[in-house]
Protein backbone atom coordinates (compact mmCIF):
# COMPACT_ATOMS: atom_id res chain seq x y z
CA UNK A 1 0.00 0.00 0.00
CA UNK A 2 1.39 3.40 -1.02
CA UNK A 3 1.64 6.04 1.67
CA UNK A 4 -0.45 9.09 0.75
CA UNK A 5 2.48 11.33 1.72
CA UNK A 6 4.61 9.85 -1.10
CA UNK A 7 2.09 10.58 -3.84
CA UNK A 8 1.85 14.00 -5.52
CA UNK A 9 -1.53 15.54 -4.72
CA UNK A 10 -3.31 18.31 -6.58
CA UNK A 11 -5.20 21.03 -4.73
CA UNK A 12 -7.58 22.92 -7.01
CA UNK A 13 -8.50 26.37 -5.69
CA UNK A 14 -11.07 28.83 -7.05
CA UNK A 15 -12.34 32.12 -5.65
CA UNK A 16 -15.11 34.54 -6.53
CA UNK A 17 -16.10 38.12 -5.75
CA UNK A 18 -19.52 39.71 -5.71
CA UNK A 19 -19.94 43.46 -5.41
CA UNK A 20 -22.73 45.15 -3.55
CA UNK A 21 -24.95 47.33 -5.75
CA UNK A 22 -25.63 51.05 -5.45
CA UNK A 23 -23.77 53.29 -3.02
CA UNK A 24 -21.96 50.29 -1.50
CA UNK A 25 -20.19 49.20 -4.69
CA UNK A 26 -16.85 49.06 -2.88
CA UNK A 27 -18.23 46.53 -0.41
CA UNK A 28 -17.16 43.22 -1.89
CA UNK A 29 -17.81 39.70 -0.68
CA UNK A 30 -15.44 36.86 -1.54
CA UNK A 31 -15.82 33.12 -1.26
CA UNK A 32 -13.66 30.16 -2.16
CA UNK A 33 -13.95 26.51 -3.13
CA UNK A 34 -11.31 23.80 -3.29
CA UNK A 35 -10.79 20.11 -4.03
CA UNK A 36 -7.83 17.92 -3.07
CA UNK A 37 -7.31 14.99 -5.45
CA UNK A 38 -4.74 12.24 -5.78
CA UNK A 39 -2.61 11.54 -8.87
CA UNK A 40 -5.41 9.47 -10.42
CA UNK A 41 -7.93 12.29 -9.96
CA UNK A 42 -9.78 10.62 -7.10
CA UNK A 43 -11.14 13.12 -4.57
CA UNK A 44 -9.49 12.98 -1.16
CA UNK A 45 -11.45 15.92 0.24
CA UNK A 46 -13.33 18.94 -1.01
CA UNK A 47 -15.06 22.04 0.22
CA UNK A 48 -18.69 21.13 0.93
CA UNK A 49 -19.88 24.16 2.88
CA UNK A 50 -22.48 26.15 0.87
CA UNK A 51 -22.24 29.10 3.29
CA UNK A 52 -19.39 30.97 4.89
CA UNK A 53 -15.76 30.36 3.98
CA UNK A 54 -15.51 33.91 2.80
CA UNK A 55 -15.36 37.47 3.93
CA UNK A 56 -15.10 41.06 2.88
CA UNK A 57 -12.74 41.93 0.06
CA UNK A 58 -12.06 40.79 -3.47
CA UNK A 59 -11.48 37.21 -4.57
CA UNK A 60 -7.73 37.38 -4.01
CA UNK A 61 -8.35 37.51 -0.24
CA UNK A 62 -9.79 33.99 -0.39
CA UNK A 63 -6.91 32.20 -2.09
CA UNK A 64 -4.64 31.53 0.88
CA UNK A 65 -7.42 30.60 3.32
CA UNK A 66 -8.64 28.14 0.67
CA UNK A 67 -5.16 26.67 0.29
CA UNK A 68 -4.76 26.29 4.06
CA UNK A 69 -8.20 24.70 4.32
CA UNK A 70 -7.45 22.18 1.58
CA UNK A 71 -3.97 21.39 2.89
CA UNK A 72 -5.46 20.46 6.24
CA UNK A 73 -6.49 17.17 4.56
CA UNK A 74 -3.03 16.40 3.17
CA UNK A 75 -0.79 14.01 5.07
CA UNK A 76 2.37 15.21 6.75
CA UNK A 77 5.23 15.26 4.27
CA UNK A 78 2.90 15.45 1.25
CA UNK A 79 3.91 16.93 -2.09
CA UNK A 80 1.08 19.17 -3.30
CA UNK A 81 0.56 21.07 -6.55
CA UNK A 82 -1.84 23.98 -6.16
CA UNK A 83 -3.85 24.45 -9.35
CA UNK A 84 -5.20 27.99 -9.71
CA UNK A 85 -5.94 30.52 -12.41
CA UNK A 86 -4.13 33.27 -10.49
CA UNK A 87 -0.60 33.71 -11.83
CA UNK A 88 0.66 35.80 -8.92
CA UNK A 89 -0.34 32.99 -6.51
CA UNK A 90 1.47 30.41 -8.63
CA UNK A 91 4.56 32.62 -8.67
CA UNK A 92 4.49 33.03 -4.88
CA UNK A 93 4.05 29.29 -4.31
CA UNK A 94 6.93 28.47 -6.63
CA UNK A 95 9.37 30.43 -4.49
CA UNK A 96 10.54 28.82 -1.26
CA UNK A 97 9.06 30.04 2.02
CA UNK A 98 12.61 30.73 3.22
CA UNK A 99 13.00 33.22 0.35
CA UNK A 100 9.73 34.97 1.22
CA UNK A 101 10.76 35.16 4.86
CA UNK A 102 14.26 36.45 3.97
CA UNK A 103 12.65 39.24 1.92
CA UNK A 104 10.38 40.08 4.85
CA UNK A 105 7.34 39.09 2.78
CA UNK A 106 7.95 42.06 0.50
CA UNK A 107 7.66 42.46 -3.24
CA UNK A 108 10.65 43.32 -5.42
CA UNK A 109 9.73 47.02 -5.06
CA UNK A 110 10.07 46.59 -1.26
CA UNK A 111 6.35 47.09 -0.59
CA UNK A 112 4.77 44.46 1.69
CA UNK A 113 2.90 41.64 0.00
CA UNK A 114 -0.84 42.25 0.20
CA UNK A 115 -1.33 38.78 1.66
CA UNK A 116 1.60 38.90 4.09
CA UNK A 117 -0.28 37.60 7.14
CA UNK A 118 -1.88 34.78 5.12
CA UNK A 119 1.47 33.76 3.64
CA UNK A 120 3.13 33.74 7.05
CA UNK A 121 0.34 31.47 8.34
CA UNK A 122 0.62 29.22 5.26
CA UNK A 123 4.41 28.95 5.49
CA UNK A 124 4.23 28.14 9.20
CA UNK A 125 1.77 25.31 8.56
CA UNK A 126 3.82 23.94 5.67
CA UNK A 127 7.00 23.86 7.70
CA UNK A 128 5.30 22.38 10.76
CA UNK A 129 3.82 19.52 8.75
CA UNK A 130 6.67 19.07 6.25
CA UNK A 131 4.43 19.72 3.25
CA UNK A 132 6.00 20.89 -0.02
CA UNK A 133 3.87 22.89 -2.41
CA UNK A 134 4.17 24.41 -5.86
CA UNK A 135 1.71 26.26 -8.04
CA UNK A 136 0.60 25.93 -11.63
CA UNK A 137 -2.33 26.58 -13.91
CA UNK A 138 -4.66 23.86 -15.11
CA UNK A 139 -3.40 21.61 -17.90
CA UNK A 140 -5.78 19.55 -19.94
CA UNK A 141 -9.54 19.45 -20.20
CA UNK A 142 -10.12 17.50 -16.98
CA UNK A 143 -8.31 20.08 -14.88
CA UNK A 144 -9.97 23.00 -16.71
CA UNK A 145 -13.42 21.49 -16.09
CA UNK A 146 -12.77 20.83 -12.40
CA UNK A 147 -11.46 24.37 -11.86
CA UNK A 148 -14.49 25.82 -13.70
CA UNK A 149 -16.86 23.79 -11.50
CA UNK A 150 -15.10 25.06 -8.39
CA UNK A 151 -15.32 28.63 -9.72
CA UNK A 152 -19.10 28.23 -10.08
CA UNK A 153 -19.29 26.77 -6.56
CA UNK A 154 -17.28 29.71 -5.15
CA UNK A 155 -19.61 32.14 -6.92
CA UNK A 156 -22.67 30.45 -5.41
CA UNK A 157 -21.08 30.50 -1.98
CA UNK A 158 -20.42 34.24 -2.27
CA UNK A 159 -24.09 34.73 -3.15
CA UNK A 160 -25.17 32.66 -0.15
CA UNK A 161 -22.97 34.44 2.39
CA UNK A 162 -25.60 36.06 4.55
CA UNK A 163 -27.46 37.94 1.84
CA UNK A 164 -30.19 37.07 -0.60
CA UNK A 165 -29.30 36.94 -4.32
CA UNK A 166 -31.37 40.10 -4.92
CA UNK A 167 -28.94 41.99 -2.67
CA UNK A 168 -26.09 41.46 -5.13
CA UNK A 169 -25.32 43.01 -8.49
CA UNK A 170 -25.29 39.83 -10.57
Amino acid sequence: MTNIASRPLRLFVATSTLESPGPFKDDQQFAYAWALVDEAGKAIASDRNPFGDGGRGDHTKGVFPAIRSGLSFAAEGALVEVITGLKYVRDLLNSPSSERRLKGYRRSDKKPLADKAELIALDGGLEERGISISGRGPSGDDEEVLLAKLQTWAHEKARNSGLTPSDWNL
